[in-house]
């Protein structure tokens, strides 16, 4: 759409209809505006900004009504869209260069359909969503009227109307919008054209957001090789398929096929792009996640850092995807356990999207959710309570309340009050958010898949066996048809249900689902993963329950290997891997080799996350039993 509208705004420039000016007013004012296009493209957007406006108020002596003018104050707006900035900023701008184009060219004009285009995308960013359909479908009818009902032209208006259903959670009524996108290009231009090619990955991030995997990717493929072929295997649209594809392949824990498309991405992007160009800081912000993922945390900080400096630099602080890769950041911090390090961070994304989104926007909610995990990480109950409700309460009035990230932080808040062992209310909203995700996105979709999983979770808390059961192996069918039979979080299924099966003694049930896990964990993530601790020390919990002492005692040990080398002296993971070995040694009688174990544990708890904590008490008590034991 961006480019569709700076060609029919500059081709307007040499129509004739432009008043009298002197020929150094329209000097000035071409070469500032060439000016800022180039800082526009190359960054930053500061500078970019101060030349836009100066180049405005040079066109603003052209005239009230002249099109040098609207095209000054639609391209501001476009930095404005650029630069993840309010749309409030945007709006007024676009909607005095529509009322110019409409003043000098009327009603139906293709320039007019274009602004109408703009002026619907800062609409839709403040979830006007019937003032956006309303222009888009105006510009649409002027698009119809002019050029027909199949010219390709009409593409870009029809995925942008479905895109507005997208952005509601209504994926069913966008896909049509989508697929008669497709048809068109491939009718007018051929399955081979680049806009082809933009129809068919906006048709696959749709099937990744209905859980549609196989499409997607069938889909992202062929988008990938259409612009291989036409434009060449080192042009930034190649690079956009190949991260795309690695999003895809993330999602559904191919790790392994996902890095070297991102890697692609990147090399392709820092050869052909400006230095330091926006671009790069995506890529580069994708893999140091990707690596998060995998586990490789001391290689996914300096790429996250890169990236963060590239996208202060070049797209400035308030652009939401530099409080993207800021939350990211923080992301990594709180999975080593360096909570003091993540909590500026956190508050240092939110306090930007509040004062450029504002209290009430989306994603305010999604940082406030960020904040509230952290602290629920860290014991501190309470706070994480209010920020979960507050971001609930936005994505209630905001989005609607059967929007998936709604859900997502009634989960949030049920994961509080199960941590708290306020069951009864975590199963409620448990049960709320599932209904929610089966209703809005089908009952075979991933979020469903979780959703059973965190209820049957609290299920077997409450010792409902049966009902826990039930929905761990529906959770479990779901992720193995639609995620695979190596993918991570199925891993996590498996050991849910193994650990049911523990909790009720049958042994001979839990043991090789629990092996299941380790091999799936083991080949996808490495050696090394704080996952595959997990379930090396489930099973190790499961030989301890059995008497297998000398089976449990080596798995034990190899996860208190991984743990201090992937997450460091002083993470909550650590602790609790300590004070398993100490209890195991415990139950042998090998109690002076249990107490240093047990202290460890405590003294990490108590530093990290406070002498309030849960796990603190447990640590006290697991000790006073030692000294119990020992007649102390």
């Amino acid at each position: 759409m961006t480019q569709q509208i700076n060609r029919l705004l500059v081709g307007v420039l040499c129509l004739g209809f432009l008043p009298a000016c002197t020929p150094v007013q329209e000097a000035d004012w071409q070469i500032l505006l060439v000016k800022a296009n180039q800082a526009s493209d190359q960054g930053p957007y500061q500078e970019a900004e101060k030349l836009y406006l100066a180049a405005l108020k040079e066109a603003e002596r052209f005239g009230e009504e002249d099109i040098r003018l609207a095209t000054t104050l639609h391209r501001l707006a476009e930095l404005y869209r650029v630069q993840g900035l309010m749309p409030e900023r945007a709006e007024p701008l676009y909607r005095r260069a529509l009322e110019i184009h409409e003043k000098v060219y009327g009603p139906n004009h293709l320039a007019v359909a274009d602004s109408l285009h703009a002026l619907a995308w800062a609409c839709q960013e403040q979830r006007k969503h019937k003032e956006a359909e309303r222009f888009h479908r105006r510009a649409l009818e002027i698009k119809e009227n002019l050029l027909g009902s199949e010219h390709p032209a009409l593409s870009q208006t029809i995925i942008d109307l479905g895109e507005i259903r997208r952005a509601q959670g209504k994926y069913t009524e966008a896909e049509p919008y989508f697929q008669r996108a497709l048809e068109i290009n491939e009718k007018a231009l051929g399955p081979e054209d680049p806009h082809t090619a933009e129809s068919l990955r906006r048709l696959a991030l749709l099937y990744v957001a209905t859980g549609k995997f196989e499409k997607a990717e069938r889909f992202q493929q062929r988008a990938l090789a259409i612009r291989e072929n036409v434009l060449g295997p080192e042009h930034p649209e190649v690079a956009q398929s190949l991260n795309e594809l690695g999003w895809l392949y993330q999602d559904q824990g191919r790790y392994t096929e996902a890095e070297p498309l991102y890697v692609r991405a990147l090399l392709i992007r820092e050869k052909v792009l400006p230095e330091g160009h926006r671009y790069v800081g995506r890529t580069l912000n994708d893999l140091g996640v990707l690596y998060k993922a995998q586990g490789r945390y001391q290689e996914a900080e300096p790429l996250l850092l890169r990236a963060l400096a590239i996208r202060e630099k070049r797209i400035g602080l308030k652009n939401r995807s530099t409080t993207a890769t800021i939350s990211n950041l923080a992301e990594l911090y709180r999975a080593q356990g360096r909570y003091q390090e993540a909590e500026p961070l956190y508050l240092r994304a939110l306090t930007i999207r509040e004062e450029v989104a504002g209290p009430m926007h989306r994603d305010t909610a999604k940082n406030l959710n960020n904040l509230a995990e952290l602290y629920r990480a860290q014991g501190r109950f309470q706070e994480a309570e209010s920020h979960y409700q507050r971001a609930l309460a936005i994505r209630e009035q905001v989005l609607r309340p059967e929007h998936r990230d709604t859900a997502t932080s009634l989960s949030g808040l049920a994961s509080l009050h199960q941590d708290q062992g306020n069951y009864e209310k975590a199963a409620a909203l448990f049960e709320r958010a599932l209904a929610i995700n089966e209703k809005g996105l089908g009952p075979r979709h991933p979020d469903v898949a979780t959703h059973l999983n965190n209820l049957a979770v609290t299920y077997s808390q409450q010792e409902k066996y049966g009902k826990a059961e039930l929905l761990l192996l529906r959770a479990l069918a779901i992720r193995e048809k639609t995620l695979g039979g190596e993918h991570p979080n199925l891993a996590g299924s498996l050991n849910n249900l193994a650990s049911l099966y523990q909790d009720q003694g049958k042994f001979e049930k839990a043991e090789p689902l629990y092996r299941r896990a380790l091999a799936i964990q083991e080949k996808v993530l490495g050696p090394e993963h704080p996952d595959l601790a997990t379930s090396l020390n489930n099973l190790a919990s499961l030989y301890q329950d059995q008497g297998k002492y000398e089976e449990a005692g080596s798995l034990y040990q190899r996860t208190l290997a991984i743990d201090e080398k992937v997450m460091g002296p002083e993470h909550p993971d650590l602790a609790t891997s300590l004070n398993n070995l100490a209890s195991l040694y415990q139950d042998q009688g090998k109690y002076a080799e249990a107490e240093p174990l047990y202290r460890r544990s405590l003294a990490i708890r108590e530093k990290v996350l406070g002498p309030d904590h849960p796990d603190v008490a447990v640590s006290l008590n697991n000790l006073a039993s030692l000294y119990q034991d020992q007649g102390k």
